[in-house]
């Protein structure tokens, strides 16, 4: 339970509780913006809401969107008023071309029409690029995670057999993790034994 908000300063606010309170943590994504700018702003009409509005984008990350073609690109310009010293951005704008399937995506990649892209290879694809000395691949861990989960909420509307604790176990027990991450992603994913913490766990 919250017992107090404070503000220090303009930059800072801070929430006393007392005790521990998890879903807390999902505000961290939940930006705030400038009231000034926004008491004004009509959200239906808004771009994002409605793509034929104006965009009017407000932020403050090292870049700014300077112009987006809906289906097509987004331009990022650098932010002259980027806070930061010592880590402002070495390149004046970055382009975001939107593709409509990997395939495509890597195509250009190769062709050398884009000079990069992020984790939307497909396992598949990584030996070609691995096998291309026009191309560098950069491996490295990611947070993304593929699971099965059990509706186990009484008046979820699932079987009722998912309610049973050792039907839940025999499904679990049929699924050869170690196949999966072999076939699926090609051997680049790592079995987990759990994403939950423990105490929050209903098996």
């Amino acid at each position: 339970m919250i017992t107090n908000i404070s503000t220090p300063n303009p930059e800072t606010v801070i929430f006393n509780f007392t005790g521990g309170l998890f879903p807390l943590v999902s505000l961290d994504n939940v930006f705030i913006l400038p009231e000034n700018l926004w008491q004004n702003v009509n959200v239906s009409s808004y771009f994002g809401f409605n793509a034929s509005a104006n965009p009017s984008f407000v932020g403050s990350g090292p870049f700014v969107v300077s112009k987006y073609v809906q289906g097509q690109y987004v331009e990022l310009s650098r932010n002259p008023y980027w806070y930061l010293p010592n880590m402002e951005p070495h390149v004046s704008n970055i382009v975001i071309q939107c593709f409509n399937s990997e395939s495509s995506m890597f195509s250009a990649l190769q062709s050398g029409s884009i000079d990069a892209t992020s984790a939307f290879l497909l396992p598949s694809q990584i030996p070609v690029v691995q096998k291309d000395s026009s191309l560098h691949l950069v491996l490295s861990n990611s947070f993304t995670y593929c699971y099965l989960g059990f509706n186990v909420n009484p008046s979820g509307g699932g079987p009722s057999s998912i309610m049973n604790l050792t039907v839940r176990q025999a499904i679990t027990d049929a699924i050869n993790v170690s196949y999966v991450t072999k076939v699926a992603w090609d051997g680049y994913a790592t079995p987990l034994a759990t994403n939950f913490p423990v105490r929050r766990f209903i098996p």
